[in-house]
């Protein structure tokens, strides 16, 4: 496409956010919905395959689960559920899915270590997390290569660990970038 497109397989869904990785993108319907379309190759759609889509497809996982904000790295999901609880899913190289392990999910999946934690925001690149907490703390996983993490080491992150560099600081929003 040279021009922008009206995606007509959406309807009028009424839309509240949109997320871009390098592979698949996503579509936050107002009602808390969450679409998902593109390379589907490591489960980054969370449709429970490994299928790509070329239209936006709703993630019937997530059905009953209205979410509140996405992120979209280069082969994960990230999304935040009203109650703030965060869910990831698609390649988890590096430990950027937060579950402790390196493993591929592909169904969203929420991140029991950060029970407790009510979380608004999240942040994806390809192969680091963050997530941002009502509180204002922020939580970084993944790949801690060139210190992309924020915990002054370069080792990578199985799990969410709280950034301490930022404690009494009191943060809205994250990015990520490449490294």
């Amino acid at each position: 496409q040279h021009t922008p497109r009206r995606i007509e397989s959406l309807g009028d869904t009424r839309i509240s956010a949109v997320a871009a990785g390098s592979l698949h993108s996503l579509v936050l319907g107002a009602a808390g919905e969450l679409y998902s379309f593109g390379w589907g190759y490591c489960g980054q759609l969370g449709h429970g395959d490994t299928t790509h889509q070329l239209t936006p497809r709703r993630i019937e996982a997530l059905r009953g689960t209205p979410i509140s904000a996405v992120a979209a790295g280069g082969a994960h999901t990230l999304a935040v559920s009203g109650a703030g609880d965060v869910y990831s899913f698609g390649h988890g190289w590096g430990g950027k899915l937060g579950h402790g392990d390196e493993t591929h999910q592909l169904t969203p999946r929420r991140i029991e270590a950060l029970h407790g934690v009510r979380a608004c925001g999240v942040a994806a690149a390809g192969g680091v997390s963050l997530v941002v907490s009502a509180a204002g703390r922020v939580y970084s996983f993944g790949d801690g290569s060139c210190g992309a993490l924020g915990h002054g080491d370069l080792a990578h992150q199985n799990s969410p660990r709280l950034i301490e560099a930022l404690r009494g600081v009191r943060v809205s929003a994250v990015a990520a970038g490449g490294y």
